[in-house]
């Protein structure tokens, strides 16, 4: 019926065409608002146009673990909230970013070589520092701590070579430069006590050298340089009241130490030549260096430690038998021992000289020596050396009448 009562009232046949190019036209208006109203930002809602910050996450999802580069983000003031979420979900992603991968391996390289290093100190060979630079026993040192004043010290070296300090009790520092001890003394206080330890130590006054003397001299011992100036060979043998007779000049030598942990160096002297062209305070004399070692042989080729003399008994068919001593470096032979007792009487059978020893553990021993080819022919390699205590029989020969 509608569509009848429409019919009645409009022709369909004249209307047709402008009815269908309105529908169509409303259709194409409203195709084109649809678009224009979805691109409007409502009033409260945040604008659409930032989404390409998204961007930025790219580079923190996929990150080079090995690469220094520093990772740049992005951020967009405007970013939605959803932007927002999504840099909080990866937000602990670059927690560790490349940079502070770089910084750990930097921060641990000293650390490998802070370990390192005392393995290079010990394969080192000491360093021998000469007795002015270094701490000995009898010096008058200070030590100072910045960071606490109480800590210190002001004395002199022990003969032990230590010295006390507060908290840590006796620390060993002769034979050390004063840096040196100064390290030791600031490592054992950050070691125990203190977070940072400025140790200083300063050397006040340098305690005199000392030289020792060996051998075939009048007075061997220890000789103290004098604090001020030097002290020569000529002056050394002046302290010890010179040599004995029976010291061999020419085989002087001094043993001096140049060098840590290794042998002392021989230094010849030939104190016979030393004495012939002698001038006081000339270049010719020689310089002797705190603990200087000088030995002085004596004619046996050995070195003497005692200033005591040898004694050696002599019995029988001598003309003074009795004890005949030794002076310290003399050669102590059998031949010397019969020209000290007098030599041989008529009676002496020189051919069957009896020599007594007892070792050790009073073991005695015995041995017959023909002293005639000695003394009266001169094989003096047949001569033998007595020790102390040695006792010489010379027995009586049979008389026939």
């Amino acid at each position: 019926m509608f569509r009848v009562k429409i019919c009645r009232f409009v022709n369909l046949g004249r209307l047709r065409p402008a009815f269908l190019a309105a529908i169509i036209l409303i259709g194409l208006h409203v195709a084109a608002a649809g678009p224009a109203r979805a691109a409007t930002p409502a009033p409260d809602a945040p604008p659409v146009a930032p989404v390409p910050a998204l961007a930025p996450v790219t580079p923190v999802v996929t990150p080079t673990p090995t690469s220094s580069a520093p990772v740049v983000t992005t951020t967009t003031p405007n970013a939605p909230p959803a932007v927002s979420d999504a840099k909080a979900a990866t937000a602990p992603t670059p927690a560790t970013p490349p940079v502070a991968a770089a910084d750990t391996a930097t921060t641990a390289a000293p650390a490998s070589a802070d370990k390192q290093a005392p393995a290079a100190t010990s394969a080192t060979t000491p360093v021998y520092i000469p007795y002015y630079e270094s701490l000995n026993p009898g010096d008058l040192i200070r030590v100072r701590m910045e960071e606490d004043l109480n800590v210190g010290f002001e004395g002199l070296v022990s003969a032990a070579g230590t010295i006390p300090i507060p908290y840590l009790g006796e620390i060993y520092v002769a034979t050390q430069s004063p840096a040196e001890a100064a390290k030791v003394i600031s490592d054992a206080l950050t070691k125990e006590i203190y977070q940072k330890a400025s140790v200083t130590v300063t050397l006040v006054t340098k305690a005199p050298g000392k030289v020792y003397v060996y051998g075939a001299v009048r007075k061997p011992g220890v000789v103290q340089m004098p604090p001020i100036g030097t002290l020569s060979v000529m002056q050394l043998l002046s302290y010890v009241d010179g040599l004995t007779s029976w010291a061999a000049p020419e085989e002087s030598y001094i043993l001096r130490r140049t060098k840590a942990a290794s042998p002392p160096e021989k230094i010849p002297v030939n104190l016979t030549q030393l004495m012939a062209n002698f001038v006081p305070l000339s270049e010719n004399d020689i310089v002797l260096q705190p603990d200087d070692v000088f030995c002085v042989p004596g004619l046996n080729g050995s070195l003497s430690f005692s200033v005591d003399s040898c004694e050696v008994i002599v019995v029988g068919e001598v003309n003074a038998p009795g004890i005949v001593f030794f002076s310290p470096g003399e050669q102590r032979t059998l031949m010397r021992a019969v020209f000290k007792s007098g030599g041989f009487n008529k009676f002496a059978k020189t051919k069957s000289v009896r020599l007594i020893r007892y070792g050790k553990n009073k073991e005695r021993s015995e041995q017959v020596v023909n002293a005639a080819r000695v003394v009266d022919e001169g094989f003096l390699d047949e001569d033998v050396e007595l020790k102390p205590g040695d006792m010489m029989i010379v027995p009586q020969k049979i008389i026939n009448f």
